[in-house]
């Protein structure tokens, strides 16, 4: 009798190889037959990444308009009076023989009422040279952002919609009157919180939490103004597809920065806006050892605001609607470098979206004030909304 066994089975028997050559029997081993590949990860496993970038960008939108909220404010502050052209009452007496010492010491400019009396004009005294002011203010933020996206991948649906909620906590302090009477400086930090949940065409779903902290500043000269954020945000990830629970974890490193310039026209004001960010994702140990690679991404946008002022109600209000288009015009990994033969996700490297914000801000009272914020954006296979609540206390 001939019974073949694995190579396996043979070495567990290998005990009772003598035995089974006693019996009669033929032992042959043959190689045991390879395991089965392990299914390739889904596309939406690799774009978690790009999941995760999407979250940081969405904290930063928001705080970039309160950032352009505040340089509108020092912009819209009242210029210093022009002097009086009467004499002060701390200057020299005015030379005149009508008037005497006596007069003079009075603080009295000399200068006749009217050209039939004598009688000189009281002076008002002299203004205090300008001087550099400081005021502290905290805010605070919370958002809701849906966004939908559509589309196939080498015959794939990667079609996934994503709703995100959070909120962004911040306080600053300005110098106003820096070096000049028009200039002032912002210095800020913040600290961001953010839940994505998303559930993709394929049925899986992906939960997305983490928290950011970071700093801004602002320089505002005239209609002139430059500001920059820099931002790190720490998320966890963990995607469930077909009862398989995969986590990870990554932070997001942004720079970003911004140069505008103010026109005014009468009633209302257009500001002309440009700029770029930067961000580097990094994955934690064990996400590298599952394939992810480290990215970065580079995006450009420009575009231009539009706002005005207005009373309504006993409430100063403040309105500006921001029109922008941006680009991701390099992207370089942050997902899986190769997926067992599956090429990577696809990106939004090169794909131009247009975005719009609408804002009203009111002026509640001498320190708070309140305002709300909504969104769209989008290009082919992607539509995106969002909306923003806020409030201001200015401690000044």
């Amino acid at each position: 009798m001939r019974t073949t066994l694995t190579k396996s089975c043979c070495i567990r028997l290998a005990g009772l190889a003598s035995f089974a050559l006693a019996a009669g029997y033929s032992v042959t081993c043959a190689a045991a037959p390879p395991p089965p590949p392990p299914p390739a990860p889904s596309l939406f496993y690799q774009s978690l990444g790009f999941l995760a970038q999407d979250a940081s960008r969405i904290t930063s939108t928001g705080i970039q308009q309160q950032i352009w909220a505040i340089e509108d404010r020092l912009q819209g502050r009242t210029a210093p009076a022009a002097s009086p052209p009467l004499s002060f009452t701390d200057e020299a007496p005015y030379a005149d023989p009508v008037i005497d010492s006596a007069f003079a010491a009075l603080g009295y400019t000399g200068q006749p009422a009217s050209p039939q009396g004598p009688i000189p004009v009281k002076a008002p005294p002299k203004p205090k040279p300008e001087t550099s002011r400081v005021f502290y203010s905290a805010w605070g933020q919370g958002f809701v952002d849906y966004e939908s996206r559509t589309g196939s991948f080498l015959g794939v649906d990667i079609g996934r919609d994503t709703t995100m909620t959070g909120g962004v906590a911040a306080a600053d302090m300005t110098i106003d009157k820096l070096t000049s009477a028009n200039d002032a400086l912002v210095l800020g930090i913040v600290a961001t919180d953010v839940q994505a949940n998303v559930r993709n065409a394929d049925g899986s779903t992906a939960i997305l939490r983490g928290t950011g902290v970071g700093g801004y500043s602002a320089y505002v000269n005239g209609p002139f103004s430059v500001d920059g954020t820099v931002k790190a945000d720490f998320f966890n990830l963990n995607e469930n597809s077909l009862g398989v629970l995969t986590s990870l974890g990554l932070n997001n490193y942004t720079i970003i920065g911004d140069l505008n310039y103010k026109k005014n026209m009468g009633s209302w004001w257009f500001q002309p806006t440009g700029g770029v960010s930067y961000m580097e994702t990094v994955w934690n140990a064990a996400s590298k050892a599952l394939g992810f690679v480290d990215g970065t991404d580079f995006r450009v946008q420009f575009g231009s605001r539009f706002g005005s002022d207005f009373d309504w109600a006993g409430i100063h209000f403040h309105e500006s609607l921001t029109l922008l288009a941006y680009d991701d015009a390099i992207i370089t990994g942050g997902t899986l470098a190769v997926a067992l033969g599956v090429p990577m996700a696809p990106t939004d490297e090169g794909k131009w979206v247009g975005q719009a914000v609408a804002r009203l801000e009111a002026q509640l009272t001498s320190n708070w004030s309140a305002s709300i914020e909504g969104e769209i954006r989008g290009r082919s296979e992607l539509l995106g909304t969002a909306g923003r609540v806020g409030v201001t206390y200015n401690f000044n």
